[in-house]
């Protein structure tokens, strides 16, 4: 019965990932409130499964506090108040407190969205609590060294950063299509050209970089985040 259930939550996952995906893809947003239904559901469940009242408290307060990201100060001093308690009170288990600490460590990166947008921090929240554990929730077998589990927010990150490597063969290609002089630079933006700035707005924010200035990629992270959850929840790693 459980696995059935998990069965519907990937499925609804894979729907919400799915359409964020291409509008983070096209316009580089995200409905703020698209992971709220998955968030509230795997709230529920992991309740209901024995998962400490807690832990699930604080991951809400977490998510709750994406919609104050404008306000710096509150973001980050609410979070970690919210972190250091739950961090005190988890201490007795590994996997939930490996959990959180890993889900703040993604929180934080949301800081002014320079890392993650708050749509990708909200994304990581929801999932990481409605599937803590994808290796005990597929039943693969694979054995870890010393009894390690890993939390699902730590694969999510850790798969989501490797996808998004294969961005920057199109960045290269983009730059050697513009003539441009390779560099370390054209691993992550374009020179700078007003009429691609125009044309593509939501894709790219200006930066200037010793007296030059550069078209900056805005790299869609809802799809390798997507991408990151299919290959943590078939292979477990």
């Amino acid at each position: 019965m459980e696995q059935v259930v998990y069965l519907y939550f990937f499925v609804l996952t894979l729907i919400l990932l799915g359409y964020a995906s291409y509008g983070d893809v096209r316009t580089r947003s995200v409905n703020p409130f698209l992971f709220v239904p998955l968030i509230v559901a795997g709230a529920i469940l992991d309740i209901m499964s024995g998962i400490s009242p807690l832990f699930v408290t604080v991951v809400l307060a977490l998510f709750l506090l994406t919609y104050a990201h404008n306000n710096l100060p509150v973001y980050i001093a609410t979070g970690a108040a919210i972190f250091a308690a739950g961090f005190i009170f988890l201490l007795q288990s590994p996997l939930l407190l490996s959990a959180l600490i890993f889900m703040f460590f993604a929180y934080i990166l949301g800081i002014g969205e320079k890392f993650f947008g708050i749509g990708d921090i909200k994304a990581f929240l929801s999932i990481s609590l409605s599937f803590l554990n994808p290796i005990t929730i597929l039943q693969v077998s694979h054995p870890l060294p010393y009894g390690i589990q890993f939390p699902m927010i730590f694969l999510l990150i850790l798969n989501a950063s490797l996808v998004s490597v294969f961005f920057i063969p199109y960045l290269l290609l983009l730059n050697i299509r513009k003539k441009s002089k390779i560099s370390v630079m054209s691993l992550f933006s374009i020179e700078f050209d007003q009429k691609t700035l125009e044309s593509h707005p939501e894709r790219y924010s200006t930066r200037e970089y010793r007296g030059k200035k550069y078209l900056l990629f805005k790299t869609p992270f809802l799809l390798p985040i997507s991408i990151g959850f299919v290959i943590a929840i078939i292979s477990g790693i």
